[in-house]
Parts: C-alpha cells; sequence; structure tokens
C-alpha cells in the first residue's frame, strides 16, 4: 500500500472564489487585497474554526477549505456569505467583495500540505455554477444536510462538469435567499409560486425536444446540442405547436427518464429524442417522437447524410415530425427563409452549431465564445440573417447582465446587429425583438409595438416575442394585457428567467392586484441576484407604502440602497419609458416615502 493509498479518505470539500477578481485587481491592487485579508481575517478564519474546518490553502482569490462534518461545511458557507453580505452593507466606503461557493462530498487524497482527488475537483467545478453570494452543492451533499439546516437548496439538475465522467446533480442557495434573512419580508408575505399562475397552454400539442446523444466518441457534444437547437428554431415558429422552453431539458442530460417521469415534472404530451453520429463529413441522425399519454413511440426515423446537408436535413425533420402530429408546416417553399437559414459551407456549419451550444449554456464566459464563433461563421457566409440576429443578443446580454463596463457602447452593438439581421431577413424574428427592446429603452413605443409583433408573428411561441409584447404593454398603460402576454411568456417557457417575474409583478401592481404582487416580487427578490432584483424590491416598496405598511417599506428601502449606494429615485424613473406621468408620479412619491434619496 502506498502513502497516498494510506491518506485516502471522505471528505466535505469546500472551494471559494471571489467574484470578478481580475475586474477588482486592475481597478484598484491595494483596496482589493486589503477587503479580501479582511475578510479571510475576521470572517472566514474564525468561521471555519467554529465549525470544525481547516484552510488547506488560499490562492489569491480562492480559498479550499475541508470539514469532517457535511452540515458544518454547509453551514459555515452560509453564516460567511452571510457575514460578507452585511460586511457590504455596513461600510460604503470600502470595495464590495463577493463570494461563490461549492461544496462535495467526496473521496480525496491527502499530502503534506494539499488535498487532491475527484472530491476537490467537483467542489471547483461547482463553485463556477454558484450565483455570486450564492453557494452549489451536489446531492451528495444535499442528501446529507437535507432538514438539518434552516434554508432550502433548490434543485438545479444534472451538469455535466470538465474533466468529470459522469454527470453531477446539483442544488444551488441564492444570495437572495441568505439575505432574506435578514430581514422580514419572505417572513411576512411568503412565497410566490408561479404555479398559481394560469399558465396553460392553447389547444396545441405541447413539445419538448431532449439533449441529443453523442455517439461520436469524440468532441461532437456542440454539434449535436447545435442540432438540437436549431431543430426547437424551426418547430417554435409553427403556431400549431406549444414549444417548451430549451432550458428545461438541462435537467435531463445524460439521464433516460422514462416518459411518465417527464410528463408528470413538465406536462408535455410529447418528448422527442435524438442521437447524432459523425465520421470524417458523414453525420447519421436519429429521431424518436414519443406519445406520453400513450407512453407509445409514434415516430421513429434514421437519416444517413453528409454533414454539409444538415440543415436541409432539419426541414425534413421538421416536416415529419409535424406531419405525424397532424400540424400544418411551412416554411419549406419560402426562399427567403431558406436563404437566410441555409449555412453551406462545412466549417460554417460547424462553427454555427458549436456556437448555439455555447450560447444557450448562458455563461459570460459561453456568451463570449458563442459571438467569437458566430462571428467565423459570418466571416465566410455574411448574409445569414439569424447570426447577426444572435450576436446582438451576445452584446444586449453583456449590456443588461453588467459584463461591459459601457452599457451604451454594447446597445449601440446591439442596434447594429439588430439592423443587419433585418435587413438579412432573419427569420427567427430575433432582429426585431432587439429592435424593440431598443425602442423601449428610447421611449419609441409605437416602434417598439410595430418591432414586437413582427417578432411574434415569425414566432408565436418565442417566450422573448411575449415578454417584450407584455413590458411594452405594462409602459403605455396597458396592465392586463401586459400580465396576459407575461403569462404566457412563463409558460411558454416553463423554465423561465426571473427577470419575467420583475415585469409581472410591476404589472400587477399598475393592474390594482397588490397581494398577487407582492407574492410575485418576493419571488423575484429571491430568484434575481444583484442589481437584478432592485425592479422587484422597487414594486414591494410601493406596494407597503401603499398599503401604509411603512416598516416593511423602510426595510426594502434600505435593502435597495445596500445593493445600489448610487440608487437615486430620479435617476431610477428616468430609465422607465411610461407613457402615464401620473404612474411615475405615484411610484416616485412612494419611493421618496419610504426613504429613498430623491
Amino acid at each position: 500500500m502506498t502513502d497516498l493509498q494510506r491518506h485516502r479518505r471522505l471528505s466535505a470539500i469546500v472551494m471559494a472564489d471571489v467574484v470578478g477578481y481580475s475586474l477588482l485587481m486592475n481597478e484598484d491592487e491595494i483596496a482589493t487585497l486589503e477587503v479580501i485579508q479582511e475578510i479571510q481575517t475576521d470572517l472566514i478564519n474564525p468561521l471555519v474554526n467554529q465549525h470544525g474546518g481547516r484552510i488547506v490553502k488560499t490562492m489569491g482569490d480562492g480559498f479550499l477549505i475541508e470539514f469532517a462534518s457535511v452540515v458544518e461545511a454547509t453551514q459555515c458557507s452560509i453564516e460567511i456569505q452571510k457575514s460578507v453580505f452585511q460586511l457590504n452593507g455596513e461600510d460604503q466606503s470600502k470595495k464590495n467583495i463577493n463570494l461563490r461557493f461549492g461544496i462535495h462530498l467526496g473521496d480525496i487524497i491527502e499530502t503534506e500540505n494539499d488535498i487532491y482527488g475527484d472530491g476537490v475537483n467537483i467542489a471547483a467545478r461547482l463553485e463556477s455554477h454558484s450565483t455570486p453570494g450564492g453557494i452549489c452543492i451536489s446531492s451528495a451533499v444535499h442528501d446529507q444536510i437535507n432538514g438539518k439546516i434552516d434554508y432550502s437548496f433548490q434543485e438545479f439538475g444534472y451538469l455535466n462538469l470538465k474533466n468529470i465522467k459522469h454527470p453531477v446533480k446539483a442544488y444551488t442557495l441564492g444570495s437572495d435567499a441568505i439575505e432574506a434573512k435578514l430581514n422580514d419580508i419572505k417572513q411576512t408575505y411568503g412565497l410566490f409560486n408561479p404555479k398559481s399562475i394560469d399558465v396553460s397552454a392553447a389547444e396545441r400539442p405541447s413539445i419538448i425536444i431532449m439533449p441529443f446523444k453523442n455517439l461520436s466518441g469524440d468532441d461532437s457534444e456542440g454539434i449535436a446540442d447545435g442540432i438540437r437547437l436549431t431543430l426547437h428554431s424551426t418547430l417554435i415558429k409553427l403556431p400549431g405547436l406549444f414549444l417548451i422552453h430549451t432550458g428545461t431539458v438541462e435537467k435531463y442530460r445524460g439521464q433516460a427518464p422514462s416518459s411518465e417521469e417527464v410528463r408528470k415534472e413538465i406536462n408535455t404530451k410529447y418528448i422527442i429524442n435524438g442521437s447524432i453520429q459523425k465520421i470524417g463529413n458523414q453525420i447519421r441522425i436519429t429521431i424518436e417522437v414519443t406519445d406520453t399519454e400513450q407512453d407509445q413511440i409514434i415516430l421513429s426515423e434514421r437519416y444517413d447524410r453528409i454533414i454539409h446537408d444538415i440543415f436541409s436535413l432539419q426541414d425534413e425533420i421538421a416536416f415529419e415530425i409535424t406531419k405525424t402530429l397532424g400540424v400544418e408546416f411551412f416554411g419549406l417553399d419560402n426562399s427567403s427563409d431558406q436563404i437566410s437559414t441555409k449555412i453551406s459551407a462545412p466549417e460554417a456549419q460547424e462553427n454555427f452549431l458549436v456556437g448555439l451550444s455555447h450560447f444557450y449554456k448562458g455563461t459570460q464566459q459561453d456568451n463570449s465564445m458563442a459571438r467569437s464563433l458566430f462571428q467565423k461563421v459570418l466571416d465566410i457566409e455574411p448574409e445569414v440573417g439569424r447570426v447577426y440576429g444572435l450576436i446582438g443578443l451576445t452584446y444586449w446580454r453583456d449590456g443588461k447582465l453588467g459584463w461591459s463596463e459601457d452599457k451604451e457602447q454594447q446597445f449601440e452593438k446591439v442596434r447594429e446587429y439588430a439592423e443587419l439581421a433585418v435587413k438579412n431577413n432573419d427569420p427567427d424574428g430575433i432582429g426585431n425583438i432587439l429592435m424593440g427592446n431598443l425602442y423601449l429603452h428610447n421611449k419609441e413605443h409605437k416602434e417598439a409595438l410595430e418591432a414586437s409583433k413582427i417578432a411574434m408573428d415569425k414566432r408565436p411561441s418565442c417566450p422573448l416575442a411575449n415578454a417584450l409584447s407584455a413590458e411594452i404593454h405594462q409602459y403605455i398603460g396597458k396592465p392586463e394585457e401586459a400580465v396576459t402576454y407575461l403569462k404566457h411568456s412563463i409558460s411558454l417557457a416553463k423554465s423561465f428567467p426571473p427577470w419575467m417575474l420583475n415585469i409581472l409583478a410591476s404589472s400587477l401592481r399598475d393592474k390594482g392586484d397588490i397581494n398577487t404582487s407582492i407574492d410575485a416580487a418576493n419571488e423575484a427578490v429571491r430568484l434575481n441576484y444583484g442589481s437584478n432584483k432592485i425592479d422587484a424590491l422597487v414594486t414591494l416598496c410601493c406596494n407597503y407604502t401603499g398599503l401604509n405598511m411603512m416598516s416593511s417599506a423602510k426595510s426594502v428601502a434600505e435593502t435597495i440602497s445596500s445593493i445600489d449606494i448610487r440608487f437615486s429615485v430620479e435617476d431610477y424613473l428616468g430609465n422607465l419609458p411610461y407613457t402615464d406621468k401620473d404612474t411615475l408620479k405615484n411610484i416616485r412619491n412612494a419611493l421618496l416615502t419610504a426613504g429613498l434619496t430623491e
């Protein structure tokens, strides 16, 4: 037996990382290092000791910590995050530092000064999936802590982690849930349940397209994802189908759930499963469509093609699916759609498909990678309208999510690529969605409505197009229509992005449904993080003030100020494109009454 084998054991491993460390260091090295040192000395070290852990090593922007107890490891991580949040709110003269945590229970190998093994690697990979101020844990950890701590981790689904053989089921606890323990908002009003909203689809076949299996034995995973996503983008344009959001399927990646399991969890009538096998320039695609009500495969086909026929094959597959379901298929004879959709060069096709795979993962790194791959497509074939729209969306993400220091510059890039998408006949309507958002941003409501109508005509099942229409109707003084569009958007997305709840909460407030608005806003606060939750907090503040619940209103106002120390009522209202000045006046009075600065 080797020395390494003698020192192998089971351990709870915590990996912590400073969010945006490189950017913080670039801005002010000394101030950043001082705050990190303070956090380590005053918070991390005593809390780790208190919970029976040990800091194995520090890495400048990160910490590797080991615990004998999974419960203590998790509780300690929560206490550190709570303490960091409080520290950020107490001293506004210092830089705000946010941490991410990943926790795993696994086998490690101990040497004199370090620990190694898959347990450490998994904790590190999980940490990268945590939100700033949050914690991401493996199912091995969740099974041990369930019912033993005061916090509920939400299921995140199965993650394919780099250099880890099998997918890892993960759970998350966002900074919002941790912060909520520091005030009485959730305790007073409970949790909003999106299922309480009637989001039932029209009488249309509901379909989910599961992750395609890659049978190639190489790095063709991105191509498999891209083929699935292009098929989704074709089917979503058909008014006769109800497509479930692509993000919903990620929990099933690497799994083989029964049709009954999927039907119970997602309430879909049809499941599309597929696989690809790529050998050289040849590709084999298999497709199965299952009727979940009958638990019966109703379509099973195999297609063998050369890879540059992939987009023609996509239409062929879509046609077969719609024919099986009894839905009319439009688009095969639409020449403009063909020109703008098809990418002929094999290299451009692969870049497009892999770019789509990165795009839908949604991280900052994947967003940048997707943009680079899409640009390579345009370098080869510069008239593909769909690709211009997708690049525009990557710039929109950069601007809206704070991934760029110059938001207005990013929006200029959005406009540039949106116009190019429209000019080159983007069949997905992405250019129109982007233009609609820009028009709304500039308070050009008529133009925004026209753009949203075009986008919805092109993609009736698109959650973004419906959400855009909801937002426009809210700002032009039609909150009831806004709520209708938003409910439909949420139903289309299933696993909808949290910012949709921001719009729903404020529309319900404007509609006069205060209690439901409070519930929706509380859920939006819980699900969003950082500055993304400010819209929901503003809605809460207005609601509480209107109900003369001033203690709660002032508490929310303090939370807003702690998140954004530069928050001003006038600046905030200046970004709200309401046509009705009375609505703006009411919001202004409510926020000032709650104690926010003008």
